[in-house]
Parts: structure tokens; sequence; C-alpha cells
């Protein structure tokens, strides 16, 4: 065992002696398929989990989101982040508990959200007419948590997408991630 010892004007005391530190553990068990994943091996409910609200503009597809996620008792566990202040207080009045605007709360949420949901431009650079910028489209795509997007077709036409209203497909990303 190493004792150290301190001195101070004449006088020599011994310091306690240095603890290893030890390992932290994960929160979540180690996916044995992916050992590089976070995620977790085990089912845990959606009131464990952190599903994040990307939406820019006006925020009217986040707060329409919002709303339904809220009604069906996950109002805890959202963060809406809008890419501008319109779009963050909109979502907000949708009864979003917490929220941000800008570039590094995009970075931040995505890093550990287990869900994201927000209209498909979210992944593309310069989309929403400028508001989604190279990083935070970097941010949402390498992320990994379950991505659900809403096709907007404004200024994107994803082949294979059946025709319906914005608030069926609101409904069926809803459903898909309860």
């Amino acid at each position: 065992m190493q004792v150290f010892f301190e001195m101070r004007a004449q006088s020599v005391r011994p310091i306690s002696p240095v603890r290893p530190i030890r390992p932290v553990r994960p929160m979540h068990p180690i996916n044995l398929i992916n050992p590089q994943s976070t995620k977790p091996r085990i089912s845990i409910s959606l009131m464990d989990m952190k599903i994040v609200v990307i939406d820019g503009q006006g925020g009217s597809i986040g707060r329409a989101i919002v709303e339904k996620l809220v009604a069906k008792g996950l109002g805890d566990s959202l963060t809406c982040i809008g890419t501008n202040s319109t779009a963050t207080a909109n979502m907000l009045k949708g009864g979003a508990r917490q929220g941000a605007t800008g570039e590094n709360p995009v970075k931040v949420a995505c890093r550990d959200a287990d869900y994201i949901v927000g209209p498909i431009g979210i992944v593309m650079a310069d989309s929403m007419l400028g508001e989604i910028t190279p990083a935070m489209a970097n941010s949402v795509g390498a992320s990994q948590a379950h991505k659900i997007l809403i096709p907007v077709n404004k200024c994107v036409t994803v082949a294979g997408v059946m025709d319906m209203s914005l608030n069926e497909y609101i409904d069926k990303a809803i459903a898909s991630l309860t």
C-alpha cells in the first residue's frame, strides 16, 4: 500500500491512500448481438424511453405529434426540439414538458434518444427552407435511435408511399411507436 505525504510549513502528515476507481456500470445491459450498441437487449416500457420530436417552420407537425403522444400518456418521456423558436413554442403548447431550440439541442438530444420522430426533412441537410443544418441532419442520421419519419411531399417524393392525409401519417407514426 502506498502512502503519500503532504508538506505544509514544517509539518508532514500522511494523506489517505489512493483508492482504485471502480468501473461505472452501464445503465442498460450490453447488447450481445452488437456489443458496440448501447441499446438494451431487453424490452423496456415506453415510459422509460426518451422520445425526441424535432420540427421546424411553424411546428404544426411537431405539435400534432406531441398532442397525440401526450394523449397516450407519454408526455414525461418527451422532449421537443424546434429549429426555430416558433416551432418550439408551438410544440410546447401541444403539451410537451421540455423543449429547446436550435442546432446544439438537436445534437445533444439525439445522442441518447431511443426514438426520434419528425418530418422526413430532419434527415436531409438544408431542407425545410434551410432550417435543417448539415450538422442537425448528421446528428439525426447518426443517432442509434429508431427514427419514425413522416413523409411530407413538399420537396421530396418518397416512392411507394401511399396517398394519405398528414393526420393519417401522424396516426401511423404514433401507432408504430406504441
